[in-house]
């Protein structure tokens, strides 16, 4: 990945680069201006005196700082450390004309150390045990932040101040949101790939100057992140896979890159490969028509299911009328047979009246029976 082709390039340059020579005793006298310098640390970086001492002299050592500058430690203007375990960033303290600072895999579990350092320019902290951004509200002219490979679960208010913050590098971390990023409104260039992202609402409003977005490897899955960006005219390069890094499951979406490319016109580098004026206006040709498919589709389920209401609807009616005819029917047959009763009841059977008939009876118990019927039909 890119981040390790920089971690490499600067492990080559401590291994390669030639430190100052220095002349006989000046070991000596470099230690004791070394110690006199650690003398005047106070605590705060939760190990020993002595821990300090030896973290102020290990500084010195990788980097070949002599004995005059450890006197004048505003000569020192870069620090450079890879594979050292070098566990405590304080003794950066004592070098407040720092331009560039690389401590790249070590030991660092805390930012600290740059209260002094307002004109850092450059800060790279990749692969080391840091889980909070902070430390670096004093750091006013920094212009690139590498916090890659670390325990990092959110931003918090650690970027807030860094105006002239041009690139952040904060992949492979456990970002699961990029609140705080509205801080760096002159950001250029981000890569948070390979976090937990599952969504990039509201990460970049503020954000205009953005042209290289990075997200590659997290869990976002829905095309309404990519409208989020579309709100971003400047926005040159994004990535939702990288090689390097992995890819996002909006990626496994049908029409993916069509999507991207339509709703993304300014994009000229989308997932790492470069992107002609020729296939975008190819995405939005492909736009078109799948919209005006989908359209013609949507109109035709719209008209099948107001036909499908509309015969409902008539076969409803048509089957309450006919309900409706059989409970008059039975409810007439039994007001007759009631009548019947009723005079029967009235005359005693000694009166002339006849008697009933047979088949009176089973009209009626046929005409309950009828009855009971059509209302548990209609229940």
């Amino acid at each position: 990945s890119q981040d390790a082709v920089t971690n490499l390039a600067c492990l080559a340059w401590a291994l390669t680069t030639s430190r100052p020579r220095l002349a006989p005793g000046a070991s000596a006298k470099r230690d004791a201006s070394v110690q006199s310098m650690s003398a005047m640390e106070g605590p705060g970086c939760g190990v020993g005196d002595h821990r300090r001492k030896e973290a102020l002299q290990q500084l010195c050592n990788a980097n070949g700082i002599r004995e005059e500058d450890v006197k004048h430690p505003e000569r020192v203007t870069s620090i450079e450390m890879v594979l050292d375990d070098y566990c405590c960033m304080q003794s950066l303290k004592y070098f407040s004309n720092l331009k560039s600072v690389c401590l790249i895999q070590q030991a660092i579990s805390k930012i600290e150390g740059l209260d002094e350092c307002t004109g850092l320019e450059r800060l790279l902290l990749n692969e080391n045990r840091i889980e909070k951004v902070e430390g670096l509200g004093s750091c006013v002219n920094l212009k690139q932040l590498h916090l890659c490979t670390n325990a990092i679960r959110e931003l918090g208010n650690g970027l807030q101040g860094l105006v002239r913050l041009e690139m952040f590098w904060i992949a492979e971390n456990m970002l699961t949101n990029l609140k705080g990023i509205e801080m760096l409104s002159n950001i250029v260039e981000l890569n948070a790939a390979r976090n937990q992202l599952t969504s990039l609402e509201g990460s970049f409003e503020r954000n205009t100057k953005l042209t290289t977005l990075n997200v590659s490897d997290n869990r976002i899955c829905s095309f309404r992140d990519v409208l989020y960006l579309s709100r971003m005219p400047g926005l040159k390069d994004v990535a939702f896979s990288d090689p390097d890094w992995g890819e996002n499951p909006i990626c496994l979406l049908c029409n993916y890159q069509t999507y991207c490319l339509y709703h993304l016109p300014s994009v000229k580098i989308l997932d790492r490969m470069h992107v002609s004026d020729t296939e975008h206006q190819a995405a939005e040709a492909a736009f078109a028509r799948k919209r005006l498919y989908y359209n013609m589709r949507i109109k035709l389920a719209k008209r099948q299911a107001l036909d499908s209401i509309r015969f409902a609807r008539s076969l409803h009616d048509e089957c309450t009328n006919a309900v409706r005819g059989e409970l008059e029917l039975a409810a007439k047959v039994l007001r007759g047979i009631d009548g019947w009763a009723q005079a029967r009841k009235a005359n005693p059977p000694a009166a002339s009246v006849p008697a009933a008939q047979p088949q009176d009876e089973s009209k009626r118990a046929s005409a309950e029976r009828h009855l009971q019927a059509t209302k548990a039909e209609v229940a």
